[in-house]
């Protein structure tokens, strides 16, 4: 697991610096000092990369940030989701980049990004909100 998350640390930070176009899959493997074709079995794609990138922020923010509910719950999630938002645009290429990554792999296959992206943070605004947080609400999904 350790291989992985420094190839996620290295594309977070080529991501930060640079336009999402601009980050070559050469330069993530040459920066996590892996061979090319290594970093491919864990990301087949810079979508794949910059998508996992997506997830781990998400995952990490509801894990370090969303504590248990405070005492106007709807105020609560407005609040959390506010500073996720804001923990986003902290490094805005790089946000930039994910968002554009999971617009891409949500366009190829939307089942899947709706449970990839969204569950953990689905999860806790429900629990927040004091609703069944054991599986996301069905039907519930954009166009």
């Amino acid at each position: 697991m350790a291989r992985r998350e420094r190839i996620l640390e290295v594309a977070a930070e080529l991501g930060a610096d640079v336009a999402y176009e601009r980050v070559q899959m050469q330069e993530v493997a040459k920066a996590a000092d892996l061979a090319l074709g290594t970093l491919y079995r864990y990301f087949p794609s810079k979508v794949h990369l910059f998508a996992a990138l997506w997830k781990t922020h998400i995952d990490g923010f509801v894990e370090d940030c969303w504590q248990s509910p405070g005492n106007d719950p709807g105020a609560t999630v407005g609040d959390r989701l506010v500073a996720l938002t804001r923990s986003l645009l902290d490094r805005p290429l790089l946000c930039s980049a994910m968002v554009r990554a999971i617009a891409v792999d949500y366009s190829v296959n939307p089942d899947y990004h709706f449970r990839f992206a969204e569950d953990r943070l689905c999860r806790a605004v429900l629990h927040t909100l004091g609703r069944d947080a054991s599986r996301p609400p069905l039907g519930r999904r954009f166009p």
